[in-house]
């Protein structure tokens, strides 16, 4: 009996632990169940944000473009702000690197602009994005190892190459603070008014021809581009001081011995507009005019019968702009300027600023040296500074027969100075606070002479 009731004791005993294993097991399922739930769930996730991180083509292309847009002018203005931080709260550098990287960005919004016109046909991307890359490339901040330690090098030994009349800039930044050296930067629009009356003419005669075909004209920094819709016409720019056109026609399809063009199809930047050509005589206006009749011709753009032609060369003073803007020094400008800062610029700047006025000089001279700040305590700004508002205000005597400009600490004000002499820094302070220094000489002759020589010192 004791037997019996043992083995009913087991038999109960495995009923109870079974209903427990398979207790044990099916949680064990319903957990792994849950597991591979879970990592669909997750799969489902990655797709679906990949789905999203793949937008369709038009719009990817584009919204990329505007990001890396956006990215590059970012870091084009932090560029810029670093420069200004690394060298001073008055003083900054300008980088020559910063036109090229604004043009390409110029060209980048103008391949942006086809994109969408065009409907979304990609064709221009692959460009865009490879110059992108390069303009990323060049963009990097200015680092404390790019800007100290700064050494000024003689006046003497700094020498300048020109080639074409237009001088040759050093490599980098720092080469050109440390030979004090400065490039003009001239604008199309500027450029433009200082060319000649008759240069002048041509350029009005080629405009007018264009927009009589409705071709909307825009002028940026370096050029003046023609379009009509997302069509390039034409591009004008001044090479040195030459005026050229480029114009949107294969330069292989016309006679070299005729229009005299030169093939630009390798250059990026004019692809769309190869063929340069000369603006320098009537003959090569009328023949860039019968090129627009054929260009408009084929893409069936029609003249405008009741165009009226504005005269552009006369709009093309130099009326209200000052000699630092008329020689392309405007860029160097602030509002106030001290004398711990001129140290960054040499004397050649100083020459280059300074405009020479033809007068007659006394035959004995009596001269009063007056200073920066006794201008900048006794004038307001905007006022014209030469001897005689000297004397009226009682700043020299009646007999003094001729001016002296000195340097002094600081400068916040605008001056036209008039005076016999200037110190290279006094000229400096002047023109880069926004003001102009006129040099009273008898000839411009006398004036060069005496350049020679301090290049000869």
């Amino acid at each position: 009996m004791e037997e019996m009731q043992e083995n009913q004791d087991l038999q109960t005993e495995d009923i109870q632990i079974a209903p427990a294993e398979q207790v044990v097991v099916d949680e064990q399922v319903v957990e792994t169940e849950q597991v591979v739930a879970d990592e669909q769930v997750v799969v489902d996730e990655q797709v679906v944000e990949t789905e999203q991180d793949a937008p369709t083509e038009t719009e990817s292309a584009e919204e990329l473009l505007l990001q890396q847009v956006s990215a590059v002018t970012d870091d084009l203005r932090q560029a810029k702000v670093e420069n200004s931080t690394a060298c001073g709260e008055r003083f900054d550098i300008v980088d020559k690197r910063l036109d090229k990287i604004e043009a390409k960005l110029d060209n980048i919004l103008t391949l942006l602009q086809d994109l969408i016109a065009n409907g979304g046909q990609l064709q221009p991307i692959a460009i865009a994005q490879e110059e992108l890359a390069e303009v990323a490339s060049e963009v990097a901040p200015v680092t404390a190892t790019d800007v100290a330690p700064i050494t000024m090098i003689d006046t003497d030994q700094a020498e300048v190459a020109e080639s074409d009349d237009v001088a040759k800039e050093p490599s980098n930044w720092l080469d050109r603070v440390e030979n004090g050296f400065f490039k003009a930067r001239l604008s199309f629009d500027m450029k433009m008014r200082l060319q000649s009356d008759e240069i002048k003419e041509y350029y009005s005669m080629v405009k007018n021809h264009l927009l009589s075909y409705g071709i909307k004209s825009r002028i940026s920094q370096p050029k003046e581009t023609f379009n009509r819709g997302r069509d390039q016409i034409a591009r004008m720019a001044v090479n040195g001081k030459t005026l050229v056109i480029y114009l949107a026609i294969d330069p292989s399809t016309l006679d070299e011995t005729y229009y005299h063009q030169r093939d630009c199809r390798d250059k990026k930047l004019v692809a769309d507009v190869p063929t340069m050509i000369k603006i320098r005589s009537k003959l090569s206006v009328k023949k860039i005019c019968d090129l627009l009749d054929v260009i408009c011709e084929d893409l069936v753009i029609f003249r405008k019968p009741k165009y009226v032609e504005t005269n552009f060369a006369e709009q093309l003073t130099l009326d209200g702009f000052s000699t630092v803007e008329c020689k392309g020094f405007d860029y160097l400008v602030r509002p106030s300027v001290a004398l711990e800062d001129m140290q960054y610029y040499n004397d050649r700047l100083a020459n280059q600023l300074l405009e020479p006025v033809i007068a007659t000089a006394p035959d004995v001279v009596d001269s009063v040296e007056i200073s920066v700040d006794d201008i900048r305590q006794n004038f307001e700004e905007g006022e014209l500074v030469d001897l005689d508002t000297l004397k009226q205000k009682g700043l020299c005597a009646a007999e003094k027969n001729a001016l002296s400009i000195v340097e002094s600490d600081f400068l916040d004000k605008k001056y036209s100075v008039f005076a016999n002499a200037f110190t290279p820094n006094a000229v400096k302070m002047i023109c880069l606070a926004g003001g102009q220094a006129y040099l009273l000489t008898e000839s411009f002759e006398a004036l060069n002479e005496s350049d020679d020589e301090d290049d000869a010192q």
